[in-house]
């Protein structure tokens, strides 16, 4: 099957159809980048004929993972093999597939401060720092800088006796974390070179999502796995790394170029999604960033979109503001829904608080927490893992032989045992022979799920088999019609009609007393990133306060004045 050219827009063309070697795509917001990324995967199976089993796609959330791996399946349903996850789960797969490691052996948030409390009583430290010091061990597993940046109030010396011991106690006890995934692995793939040239044979070509959010560690895990050929399709924006706190940076784009100085770069400019405006006001905005790969985007809408910057006294005011925007948007477009509208705050107890207000103001707000697996289900996915693995039983059988409906009777397994061979002959004796084409049929899917990754083994149940068919799909609490209250980080990758941003002044945004340097270039990139989510209506609020107490609006839109839909002037009144 060949690919239809006319999909693609001609960056996105271009960037997808690169041949060989390491690539570094940088996409702007509403460029398309998951659309080419995609294109990427289908390019390489149907143009360059590549082993789907050989392509390894990583993302920064399971969620992301999960998303993309179901848009690609939709399409192409022949590319079951291709593997989808983030750094932790595929490094995680590498680790359990060759040191036998099990589920149990993973840390949870809380079991990290039952090691660790113990361990901060006995240095004296207050345990209301327990989540920095977590932190602080997270970042130093990592190696990163950034953790002699943390306001802890706790000398050098005894950090790092914490550090020590809590690493000590966990490998005691055989218990890891995340970052052990990937310290364990690396130290795996420098220790046993043929286990690393046996997976560099697996994962042939890489593709990595949000590229800008790899950290140090990642990144040359990354690199070791892809070397010699180094076939890496890297698509990122350093306008849009948010996420210092763990180790991310926005240079991470430049080394890439540096270590890979024969590397193609294709640039993803053209905004599809937003107004002009918006567009407009974005550019300003993170232009004032010094150290950044200069863009030129461009508005491919021919709106213009609208955008307003308007000032309150209380905080309260602000959130029925939104309250009243939002019915008077929808009263005028019938066709949108709640979820159409977003909110999005710079932290979680604001959004908590928008949350309130909405809901006493009839809004409805979407659940964040998307439908939850029900305990039938979970059953029916470890009957089928079972019986792939020859374990199953007869009550295993019986439980998912019509899930999905493929009308088969219980007298098809007169006995105990689960033998397929003897189940399709019992049903040729009947003169079923319907019945042993599916006993057939199924006995070759458990084989290829046996034989599949893990990480991709609930996926082919649910889309290969077709289980997925048989679940009555219930949306997410308000679903579709409940407005997204979000973080400003939570709604990375996210696209809304209409975005409204609370508390756009001094000491919320940028957050906190940051005055200059890279920790305020990372907080004008998180306003980027928020700004550039609407699609076609941006409100923009901030506390003037009062004389007593004034407020200022952002620095970041200092010079910007939005008086009313669409008109713009570039001075304050």
């Amino acid at each position: 099957m060949k690919m239809h050219k006319n999909r693609y827009h001609k960056e996105q063309w271009a960037a997808l159809c690169h041949m060989n070697g390491p690539a570094l795509v940088i996409a702007g917001p509403g460029s398309g980048k998951t659309t080419t990324l995609l294109g990427r995967i289908s390019f390489l199976i149907q143009e360059k004929h590549i082993p789907p089993s050989q392509i390894l796609v990583i993302t920064y959330t399971k969620e992301a993972a999960a998303s993309m791996q179901k848009r690609f399946l939709t399409e192409n349903p022949e590319g079951t093999s291709v593997t989808f996850g983030t750094f932790h789960a595929i490094f995680y797969h590498i680790l359990k597939t060759e040191y036998s490691l099990q589920t149990d052996c993973l840390l949870s948030t809380q079991e990290k401060k039952s090691y660790l409390l113990p361990i901060l009583k006995k240095y004296e430290i207050d345990i209301r720092l327990a989540e920095e010091m977590l932190h602080f061990i997270t970042m130093h597993k990592n190696g990163e800088k950034t953790a002699e940046k943390l306001s802890l109030s706790v000398e050098e010396e005894r950090k790092e006796a914490v550090f020590r011991e809590y690493v000590a106690v966990t490998r005691k006890n055989g218990r890891i974390d995340f970052e052990d995934m990937l310290l364990l692995t690396r130290r795996l793939f420098r220790e046993r070179e043929n286990i690393l040239e046996k997976w560099r044979e697996r994962f042939r070509y890489i593709l990595v999502d949000e590229f800008q959010d790899t950290n140090r560690i990642q990144y040359e895990l990354l690199r070791m796995l892809a070397a010699p050929d180094n076939h890496i399709f890297a698509v990122g924006d350093d306008d849009q790394s948010i996420y210092g706190f763990r180790g991310a940076t926005p240079a991470i784009l430049k080394r890439f170029l540096t270590d890979y100085p024969a590397a193609e770069t294709y640039y993803l400019q053209n905004n599809y999604r937003s107004g002009k405006e918006i567009v407009g006001l974005a550019g300003r905005i993170i232009s004032e960033n010094k150290d950044r790969l200069l863009k030129k985007p461009a508005a491919m809408k021919e709106d213009a979109g609208a955008i307003r910057i308007a000032a309150f006294t209380e905080v309260t005011e602000e959130y029925r503001y939104f309250a009243e925007r939002i019915r008077n948007i929808k009263e005028e477009n019938k066709n949108l829904n709640y979820g159409d509208f977003a909110i999005l705050c710079r932290t979680n107890r604001e959004a908590e608080n928008v949350r309130a207000v909405l809901g006493k103001e009839n809004i409805p707000c979407a659940s964040r927490k998307g439908r939850e697996e029900t305990d039938e289900e979970k059953e029916d996915m470890l009957a089928y893992l079972r019986l792939s693995e020859g374990k199953g039983s007869r009550a295993d059988f019986l439980r998912i032989m019509n899930k999905p409906d493929r009308g088969l009777s219980r007298t098809c397994i007169p006995e105990e045992e689960v033998d397929f061979i003897r189940m399709e002959r019992w049903c040729l004796e009947l003169k079923d022979e319907a019945g042993a084409g599916k006993i057939r049929t199924l006995r070759k899917q458990l084989q290829t799920l046996r034989k599949m990754p893990e990480e991709l083994k609930v996926s082919y149940i649910q889309k290969g088999i077709g289980y997925e068919r048989c679940v009555v799909k219930k949306p997410p609490d308000t679903g579709n019609d409940g407005v997204q209250v979000l973080t400003m980080h939570a709604a990375k990758g996210l696209e809304f009609y209409y975005v409204g941003i609370p508390n756009v002044q001094e000491g919320r945004i940028p957050y906190g007393k940051i005055l200059s340097g890279e920790q305020e270039e990372e907080e004008r990139r998180l306003f980027y990133v928020a700004v550039t989510r609407a699609k076609k209506v941006l409100d923009i609020l901030y506390l003037k306060g009062t004389k007593e107490r004034p407020g200022l609006l952002s620095r970041f839109l200092r010079n910007e004045v939005y008086s009313s839909e669409g008109s713009t002037s570039s001075s304050n009144s």
